[in-house]
């Protein structure tokens, strides 16, 4: 596994990279496995989508099986890494995430779709589900290159993605990847992916993708293995 940190200043990336070294000078044990750390300066444009497309390229991907985008607000600590791999493994799913809990036993929801919230029924492990999140998406890279690809090709798209736009991703993926699973290379719902400030980055503002979303599901919510999201 190797990590790329987007940050929004050049002096965050200076004390990350301090920070990253003193924590290896001061390790007792020694990795297995070299881990690579890249930091990233992007504030000259710090929109997320934007920079995933820059910089997750097929060339920088080759040799992962997966990519995953986790936004700073969500702790990695919270999270049961042994399970969820093993569930990975197992699953090998196109497009999946952890179901997410806020940051206090009733500090809220943490996110609005309740089909993405932690499921206290431990027989309930996973779920196909239309929808995954643009707080931690996890992207076979297969699926990753190919969406990518199908969003550079699209010119008023990739304007709207650098100006910050955020609409209908969340169930974009899970759309293209369901259709490139029943062989159909394609994806619905392009006219409506603009840049719209007065929405958050819901898919669900309107009616036809939504109802096209819920109806072609190819993504996985991982119920028993949680991350916190401290805005939550």
């Amino acid at each position: 596994v190797d990590f790329m940190l987007f940050t929004r200043s050049e002096s965050d990336a200076q004390n990350i990279s301090k920070t990253i070294h003193q924590l290896e000078s001061s390790s007792s044990t020694k990795s297995i496995h070299q881990v690579n750390v890249d930091i990233l300066d992007v504030s000259h444009n710090p929109k997320k989508i934007w920079n995933w497309i820059g910089h997750c390229t097929p060339d920088r991907l080759a040799n992962y099986d997966y990519a995953w985008f986790i936004d700073g607000d969500i702790t990695l600590t919270s999270l049961n890494w042994q399970a969820f791999w093993q569930q990975v493994k197992l699953m090998r799913p196109k497009i999946a995430q952890a179901s997410i809990i806020g940051k206090t036993p009733n500090g809220g929801k943490s996110t609005v779709h309740p089909i993405l919230r932690f499921n206290s029924d431990a027989r309930v492990m996973a779920a196909e589900v239309p929808i995954v999140e643009l707080g931690s998406p996890l992207l076979e890279v297969e699926t990753w290159v190919g969406y990518r690809d199908f969003l550079v090709r699209n010119f008023e798209v990739m304007r709207s993605i650098e100006m910050g736009g955020e609409q209908l991703f969340d169930l974009g993926w899970c759309h293209y990847a369901k259709n490139n699973l029943t062989g159909y290379q394609g994806n619905g719902g392009i006219g409506y992916m603009g840049y719209m400030p007065q929405y958050h980055s819901l898919s669900l503002n309107d009616s036809h993708n939504a109802e096209a979303g819920i109806k072609g599901r190819a993504c996985v919510v991982f119920y028993q293995t949680p991350m916190v999201h401290m805005d939550g």
